[in-house]
C-alpha cells in the first residue's frame, strides 16, 4: 500500500492530508504495516499524524519510529495525536502533553441540532440578507481570472497578519494538490472577498476547513457565512465530518496537570495573555461560535527518554523556519507599526514630508541603523578602554582630548595637530558611567528612529557636523559676550568638554523639525538646556542649543538642495514641475 492510498484508507485525523505536501517526509514500516509522515529537523524528526494504520495498531507503529529513532541517535516526536493514543501511550510512561482542542462537527446531528445555521450566528445571517453569497468551485472551472483574485486575496490578508508566514502544519497553499481539494468562494457586490480551502479527511468522510482567508475591507460576517454555508454544502454532498482545525493551547485547563505542572501553567498563560503574537484565545472562541458537537483534545507524544528541550528545539525549527528571533521581531513591528506606533506617528509628521516607511524584516533593521549601530559600538569601546574599572575617564585623558574653548578663542590650538585629534576623539570619550549611560539613553531614544524615518547618509552627515561645528561656534559666542563686558564666563571657557551628546542633540534638531508642533519640541528642548546650564552653573552647556539649531538649519538645507535637483532632473527630462514638493523626497533619499 502506497502513502496516498494509506492516507485515504487509514488517515482520520484532520492533518492526515498534509503527508502529501511537498516537503514531508514518510517512512514505511512493515512490522506492523504502517506509514509514518514527518517534517526533518536537524537532529531529529517531527511526526505530523497518527501513523497510517489500523488502530489497534498506531501504538506498536509509533514504538518502532520512536525506537529507530533512538538507534541513530536523533530525537523524535509527534503531534497532533487523538485522545485514544495518547491516553495509550501515556498508560507506557511517555511524555503526553496536551498542546490544544480541536472543535469539530458531526454534520448529521449538527444540521438536526441547528435548522437554519444562519440563525445562529447574527453578523452571519444579516451579511446574507444584504446579498453576499457562498459558491463552490470545482477545480475544472477555476480560470486563470479567478485564481488572480483569490491570491490577491491572500496577498492582503499576509499584508495584515501579525505573524510572518509560518511552517510546518500552518502553511497556507490553497493551491496544493488543490484538485483533491474543495474551494469555497464569498461574494460581495460581484466580487470575491473570501475563500475557504479545505483538506479531505477522507478515512472518516468528512473535511478539514483549513486556509480561511478574508480581505482587510471584507465585511463584517464574512468568514462566518463562508463557514456556515460551506457546511451546508458538504452535508447536501453527504459528507459525515467537518472539523475547524486544532486551536493551539485551548482546553488546558480541562486536562490533568500531574506530568508537567508547571509547563501547562506557562502553556496557559500563554493562552491567555499571548493575543500580542498569536490570538489564542480569541481563535479557539471564534471557533466556538458555531457551537461545534465534539471538541477534541489532541496531544504531543515523545518517548519517555526524550527532554523537553529538544521537543522544544524540534518544534521551534518546523513551525519558525526564519527563526525565533525573527518571528519575535516581525510581530512585534507589524503590531506597533499597524496598530499603535504608525498611526501616532503619522498624526505628528508635517503634512509636506513623506518619511521612509519602517522596517520590515529584522536584516533591514540592522542595514537601515547601521550608523547607530557603529556610533553606539564606538562609544562603548572607547568607554571600556580608555576609563578605568570604576567607569572613570583619567583627568590627563579629559586635558588631552577634551575641548577647551580659549585654545579656539585664539586659535593656539591650529598650531599643532591637537585640533584634529580633540574634534574626532571628543565626542567618543565619556567622563563616568552615569554620562555615557544617560546619552547612550538618548540616543537609542532617538537617533535609530530618526534615521529609519530620513535615511543612514542623513543622519550622518547631521550629526558629525554637528558633533564638530557645534563647540567651535559656542567657543566663540561665549569669547564675544566675554568681549562685551559679560562676567563669569572664562570658566566655561577654561572648561573640557567631552561626549557626544552635541551630535545627538543635532540629530535630535532634525527628527523634531519633522513635527507639526516642531516649534514647541524645539523650545521645549532649547529651555531644557538652557535651566540644566544654569543649574550646573555651566555656560559650556549652550553647546546643546547650537547643536540643536544646526540639525534644524542641516535638514531643511539638504530637503532644498535634493528638492532642486530633483527639479533639475525633471526638467532636463521635460517633465512638468509646477506640481513639486518635498513629498517623497527624503522617502526616496538613500
Amino acid at each position: 500500500m502506497e502513502l496516498r492510498e494509506a492516507v485515504e484508507h487509514f488517515g482520520q485525523d484532520s492533518n492526515s492530508f498534509f503527508s502529501l505536501y511537498p516537503g514531508f517526509e514518510s517512512e514505511k514500516t512493515t512490522t506492523p504495516p504502517s506509514w509514518i509522515a514527518y517534517v526533518p529537523v536537524s537532529g531529529g524528526k517531527v511526526g505530523i499524524s497518527e501513523p497510517f494504520c489500523e488502530d489497534d495498531q498506531r501504538f506498536k507503529a509509533l514504538e518502532v519510529f520512536f525506537k529507530r529513532q533512538k538507534e541513530l541517535k536523533q530525537s523524535a516526536c509527534c503531534l497532533p495525536i487523538r485522545k485514544k493514543l495518547a491516553t495509550i501511550c501515556r498508560s507506557h510512561q511517555w511524555k503526553t502533553i496536551q498542546i490544544g482542542t480541536e472543535p469539530q462537527f458531526h454534520l448529521p446531528t449538527y444540521m438536526r441540532w441547528h435548522g437554519d445555521l444562519l440563525q445562529r450566528v447574527p453578523a452571519a445571517h444579516h451579511l446574507s440578507n444584504r446579498g453576499a453569497t457562498v459558491r463552490e468551485i470545482p477545480s475544472s472551472l477555476l480560470t486563470p481570472e479567478f485564481r488572480l483574485e483569490i491570491n490577491h486575496i491572500l496577498e492582503d490578508w499576509y499584508r495584515s497578519r501579525k505573524l510572518p508566514p509560518l511552517g510546518f502544519l500552518n502553511r497556507v497553499e490553497p493551491w496544493v494538490h488543490f484538485t483533491d481539494k474543495k474551494l469555497f468562494v464569498l461574494e460581495w457586490q460581484g466580487k470575491p472577498m473570501a475563500f475557504l480551502s479545505a483538506l479531505p479527511i477522507a478515512a472518516r468522510h468528512g473535511w478539514y476547513f483549513v486556509d480561511l482567508i478574508r480581505k482587510s475591507d471584507a465585511p463584517a460576517g464574512s468568514t462566518e457565512l463562508l463557514i456556515l454555508e460551506a457546511m451546508k454544502i458538504v452535508h447536501a454532498q453527504k459528507y459525515d465530518w467537518v472539523s475547524l482545525g486544532v486551536s493551539p493551547l485551548a482546553g488546558l485547563k480541562d486536562t490533568e496537570f500531574g506530568q508537567f505542572p508547571l509547563l501547562y501553567r506557562a502553556l496557559s498563560a500563554a493562552f491567555n495573555y499571548g493575543n500580542l503574537f498569536y490570538g489564542f484565545r480569541s481563535l479557539y472562541e471564534y471557533k466556538l461560535k458555531f457551537q461545534p458537537t465534539h471538541l477534541e483534545p489532541v496531544y504531543l507524544v515523545a518517548p519517555a527518554h526524550e527532554r523537553l528541550s529538544k521537543i522544544s528545539k524540534a518544534l521551534k525549527e518546523a513551525y519558525f523556519s526564519a527563526g525565533i528571533g525573527e518571528m519575535v521581531f516581525f510581530t512585534l513591528n507589524r503590531s506597533i507599526r499597524d496598530h499603535v506606533f504608525e498611526k501616532w506617528l503619522s498624526s505628528l509628521i508635517r503634512v509636506d514630508l513623506m518619511l521612509k516607511s519602517l522596517p520590515g524584516s529584522l536584516l533591514e533593521l540592522f542595514s537601515r541603523t547601521r550608523f547607530s549601530l557603529a556610533v553606539s559600538l564606538a562609544w562603548w569601546i572607547a568607554y571600556l578602554r580608555l576609563n578605568n574599572h570604576h567607569g572613570i575617564l583619567a583627568p590627563e585623558r579629559i586635558a588631552k582630548w577634551g575641548f577647551t574653548g580659549s585654545e579656539w578663542v585664539d586659535f593656539t590650538v591650529f598650531h599643532t595637530t591637537r585640533w584634529a585629534e580633540v574634534l574626532l576623539a571628543s565626542p567618543f570619550l565619556h567622563g563616568d558611567r552615569l554620562h555615557l549611560i544617560s546619552n547612550f539613553f538618548l540616543f537609542i531614544l532617538f537617533v535609530p528612529l530618526a534615521e529609519i524615518l530620513l535615511g543612514s547618509r542623513m543622519i550622518a552627515m547631521i550629526f558629525t557636523t554637528g558633533m564638530l561645528i557645534a563647540n567651535p561656534l559656542t567657543a566663540l559666542f561665549l569669547a564675544g559676550a566675554v568681549k562685551a563686558g559679560v562676567t563669569g564666563l572664562h570658566s566655561a571657557l577654561e572648561t573640557p568638554d567631552i561626549g557626544g551628546s552635541l551630535g545627538l542633540f543635532a540629530v535630535m534638531g532634525a527628527f523634531f523639525s519633522v513635527f507639526k508642533n516642531r516649534t514647541w519640541f524645539l523650545a521645549g528642548t532649547s529651555l531644557f538646556i538652557i535651566l540644566f546650564a544654569l543649574h550646573l552653573n555651566q555656560a559650556l552647556h549652550l553647546n546643546h542649543v547650537i547643536a540643536l539649531g544646526w540639525g534644524v538649519i542641516a535638514l531643511s538645507k539638504i530637503i532644498f538642495v535634493v528638492c532642486n535637483q530633483a527639479k533639475k532632473n525633471l526638467f532636463k527630462a521635460n517633465v512638468r514641475t509646477n506640481e513639486f514638493g518635498v513629498r517623497d523626497i527624503i522617502r526616496n533619499m538613500p
